[in-house]
């Protein structure tokens, strides 16, 4: 009865212990120093340094967030470009040239 007991107890606990290992090698936000200090503490302080981690971490990159709301401004824009040429409000190769600048602006930053 104890061993089914800890085993119950203990395989979810292992799931967040590699759930939170795997989530510390693939990000890429914390520096190395950071990220080795966070898998010491969820290696060496497992159940306290896992919920830490869990709890602690940020939720994404902030690169990445600026980059996805740089993403869904393109987007808006070009959406906009191509309204007005269904509209006819403008001409095919004007969009054209639009949409080129809009691409053009957005990777050169």
């Amino acid at each position: 009865m104890v061993n089914f007991l800890n085993v119950v107890l203990a395989l979810p606990l292992l799931a967040l212990w590699i759930v939170a290992l795997v989530d510390l090698a693939q990000r890429g936000d914390p520096g190395r120093s950071r990220r080795l200090l966070w898998a010491a503490l969820v290696l060496f302080v497992p159940y306290i340094g896992v919920f830490l981690y869990l709890f602690l971490r940020p939720r994404a990159p902030l690169d990445a967030t600026i980059e996805n709301s740089r993403a869904d401004d393109l987007v808006d824009e070009v959406e906009a470009v191509l309204r007005r040429r269904n509209a006819g409000q403008t001409e095919p190769a004007e969009a054209r040239r639009e949409i080129e600048t809009l691409f053009h602006t957005a990777t050169a930053v």
